[in-house]
This record gives structure tokens, sequence and C-alpha cells, in this order.
């Protein structure tokens, strides 16, 4: 694996190559923006520090997100701490890459339930909505995919005040930009996408714990752990995927692609995901298996990214709702973001 190293917002800039020479064509720009639920990475052999692929899952969840992109006299961005490195890193990629020598001003405001490290993939969601936003300002000049392979090869966690590459599939950047469910396979490629139950309710329920704390993106040992894990599954999941799941998507057959996710949540880097906490994953794992048999039809239930959030998707969230609170866990219900990326006002 890549060395892990430290650095500002404007060190470490990588273009890909890309080199606009754009102007602005509106003086503002307001949109909202989802988070991303990340149901599985395909295979964790493929991903690095800095290097984007692995593949994966996941879909959009509607989430009132909101930023605003302005012209100023110099860059500012009004938000947490964290959140203005992410952005100041972003703007500056962006202004390269654009050729543009003025200010930017970035307000960005987030659900109080997309918190950093719950698996919602805020970083993610900032960079990209960041980026895009800019690019609309100056009248679109690159592309979505191209909007996506920036965020991607530059994507960053916050450690500590300072910024270290991350480790990014590609899954939560398509879902920011365009909504529903995608799956995501090496070099940040598009499987499928498509709408996902529109008319269904998704809970995502925080049991209220936090992993290991440790001073990098990842924690090394655990993650080579996770590598070894799915060398042996990630093989079950190509074939789940391609001839159980895609099929199933396709019928909007809600029971098997339950049945298939979760399968998913008991191999490969999702087994090992609750070993990152004190508990070694016993509440998270007990909450999942309530909320998998607490209704009829059986809710879709797992686990998203590193978690600890899990997400339910169910057509009633009433019997979801009572097990939570009879379990002491945090709730917060939403339908899946079929939309992604939206202009509010320009």
């Amino acid at each position: 694996m890549r060395k892990i190293n430290f650095f500002l917002p404007e060190d470490e800039i990588i273009t890909k190559g890309f080199d606009k020479k754009a102007k602005p064509v509106m003086d503002r720009i307001r949109f909202t923006f989802p988070a991303r639920v990340h149901i599985t990475l395909i295979d964790s052999n493929r991903l690095d520090f800095g290097k984007p692929g692995g593949g994966g899952l996941g879909f959009a969840v509607q989430m009132d997100n909101w930023m605003e992109v302005s012209l100023s006299r110099e860059d500012y961005q009004d938000s947490t701490r964290d959140s203005q490195l992410l952005l100041s890193h972003m703007t500056l990629i962006m202004k390269k890459i654009l050729n543009y020598q003025g200010g930017i001003r970035i307000n960005l405001t987030l659900n109080p339930f997309l918190q950093p490290h719950k698996g919602l993939g805020s970083t993610t969601a900032i960079l990209t909505a960041c980026a895009q936003g800019i690019n609309m300002l100056f009248g679109s000049p690159l592309t979505t995919e191209e909007i996506r392979e920036i965020v991607a090869y530059n994507y960053v966690e916050v450690c500590d005040g300072k910024l270290a590459k991350g480790m990014e599939t590609g899954v939560g950047t398509y879902l920011i930009l365009k909504g529903g469910f995608v799956i995501v396979g090496g070099d940040l490629k598009v499987i499928y996408g498509r709408r996902f139950f529109p008319f269904y309710n998704v809970v995502l329920v925080d049991p209220g714990l936090t992993r290991f704390p440790h001073k990098e993106p990842e924690n090394i040992p655990e993650f080579r752990k996770v590598q070894e894990e799915d060398q042996a599954f990630r093989y079950q999941k190509a074939y789940l995927l391609i001839m159980e799941l895609i099929p199933a998507l396709y019928s909007d057959n809600f029971e098997k692609i339950g049945n298939i996710i979760w399968r998913f949540q008991w191999g490969g880097n999702n087994l090992l995901e609750f070993e990152k906490y004190p508990d070694r994953g016993k509440r998270i794992l007990n909450i999942m298996h309530e909320l998998r048999y607490c209704c009829q039809p059986k809710p879709i239930v797992g686990i998203t990214s590193l978690g600890p959030v899990i997400f339910a998707i169910c057509e009633n969230p009433e019997s979801i709702l009572k097990t939570c609170e009879g379990l002491n866990a945090k709730t917060f219900v939403t339908k899946i973001d079929n939309e992604g990326l939206k202009v509010l006002e320009k």
C-alpha cells in the first residue's frame, strides 16, 4: 500500500490532464445534493490511498444538504473547520483546471445527520458538490464523468487539521451527481445504474458507536485483513451481482434484492468492518438482526460503508422505528434520491 502523507489544501493537486480556459457564466448558483449509502466494496485489493478503484454498489438518499457557490474577491468557505479544508482543496483544484485566478465563495449547510465517520459519505458529498458547483458556475465545461474522475483522484480525508489521500470507489461521486442505485466496477466505470424504489422509505439508524480512533485515514493492519478476506469473497460477490442482483433489479424483486444484500453483510469487507468497533460489532449486528426480521415483507437491511450507520428500506417504517426506540438507537427517515444534485436557483 502507498505511504500516507499529510498536506495542506494547496498541495497534492492532480488535474488528470484537464485544462479548460473557461469563464464564469453566472455570479452564483445554489443547489441541494443527497447523501449516499455504500452497500459493499467488490474488491478492496483494487483500492489504495490516492488510487481509486475497488468497485462497489450503493444508492442515494434524500437529505437536506445545500451549497451556494458564487464569485468573490477572494476564496472563502463558510462551513465547519474540517469542511473548510475539503472545500478549499477542491476549489484550488478546480481553479487550476479552469485557469481561473479570481475568488470563489462557498456556503455549505449539511443535514445534522450527515456527520463524518458515520458511513454516509459526507466527505465524498462535499468534494463532489463543490467540484460540480464550480463547474456549473463556469457553464459546465467538464462532463459528469470528468468531475467523477477529478474527485476520485483528489479524494482526501481530514486528519488532525491536515489532509491525507483517502480511498474512493466512485460509487459516491456517481450517486451525489445522479442519484438512484449504481454498481461501479474497476477504473470507476459504471456497470449498471437505475432508479431505485422511489416510493419506499429508508430508515437510517445510528447505533451511537464510534470506531477505534487512529490518526490516519485507515488503520493499515486492519485493512490488510479486509483485503485477505476479500481475496476469497470477491468471486462470490461478482457472481451474485451478475447472476442474481442485476436480474432482480430489472424486475424490482424487493425480496430477492434484500436477500442478496443481506448475504453481502456476512463476507468480505463487510464482515470485518464490525471489528473496528470496541464491542467488535455486537450492537450493530444485534440491531441489524432485529430490523431484518421485525416485519413482513422483510426490509432490505445492511451497514453502509464502514458504519456505524445501518440502513433499512421498507414500505412502512412504523415497525422499524418502534424496534429502534426499544434499542435506544437514533433514526432518520427519508426516501431514496433518484435525482441527485439539483439546482435551486441561479
